[in-house]
């Protein structure tokens, strides 16, 4: 699948937040993170490159 390119402002924009996300973990006191995963997600069957 191949997606059409983003424009420029979008790449950054969503670089920014992706960062600021990253600052939340890296930081001295950490934000504490909870994850729930289904145990069904866990048996779907996932592609798998040639």
């Amino acid at each position: 699948m191949v997606l059409p390119p983003l424009p420029r402002l979008q790449m950054e924009l969503r670089s920014a937040h992706r960062m600021g996300r990253q600052q939340l973990v890296k930081r001295s006191m950490p934000m504490s993170y909870v994850a729930y995963v289904h145990e069904a997600a866990l048996r779907v069957p996932s592609a798998v490159a040639a």
